[in-house]
């Protein structure tokens, strides 16, 4: 997938780059132009102000009222949307992984919730 902020600027958004990001006017929601809060990395995007955020599907769903299928058409993506087993999977492996952490964390013993 292109970077994010690839994908904004082909909307015709101005960003300049700063940090490990690219910053500039929030597409979605300043329109006159007064409030530079809107941030975008290789993965993902955020708005400081209007609190927006997300990928560049959601990018292009925000910005054009496009459902999923439709924004990763026109961004030209082949991504298959996850099965209930795949997000199943998913849960499982945080679920375990959070107790795992639980369980190595020094505060299980002294609360007595170690197995």
């Amino acid at each position: 997938m292109r970077p994010v902020w690839d994908i904004v600027k082909a909307e015709g958004f101005e960003l300049t780059e700063r940090g490990n990001g690219h910053r500039g006017l929030c597409p979605l929601h300043d329109k006159d132009g007064r409030n530079p809060s809107f941030v975008a990395w290789e993965s993902g995007f955020k708005c400081y102000s209007c609190g927006e955020s997300g990928d560049g599907p959601a990018f292009i769903m925000k910005l054009k009222g496009f459902n999923f299928p439709q924004a990763l058409e026109y961004l030209g993506e082949d991504r298959p949307r996850p099965t209930r087993q795949d997000k199943a999977k998913l849960t499982r492996e945080r679920t375990e992984r959070a107790a795992a952490r639980w369980q190595e964390s020094e505060l299980a013993p002294h609360l007595g919730h170690c197995d």
